[in-house]
């Protein structure tokens, strides 16, 4: 699965979390601030690599973004099909 994402200023750290239904966070992956420039960002996820084993259903992703002690969050609700 991947998805694309914008920086509009250079960021510390890029935080993805996934979390059920349910608000059981199920992963976590932090992004290097080598690689967040701004411009558009692809975040992708291998499930097989990952150790994850996600049934098909509702999760919701949520991005953070670190710029100076500064955290923005975008929260997306995600169906996942396999």
């Amino acid at each position: 699965m991947a998805f694309y994402h914008t920086l509009t200023d250079p960021a510390d750290r890029v935080t993805l979390k996934i979390y059920t239904v349910a608000f059981r966070k199920i992963y976590e992956y932090s992004y290097d601030s080598q690689y967040l420039i701004p411009g558009q960002h692809l975040y992708s996820l291998d499930w097989g690599t990952s150790g994850l084993s996600i049934a098909d259903g509702f999760y919701y992703f949520v991005l953070e973004v670190d710029t100076g002690g500064t955290i923005t969050r975008s929260i997306l609700k995600v169906i996942l099909r396999k």
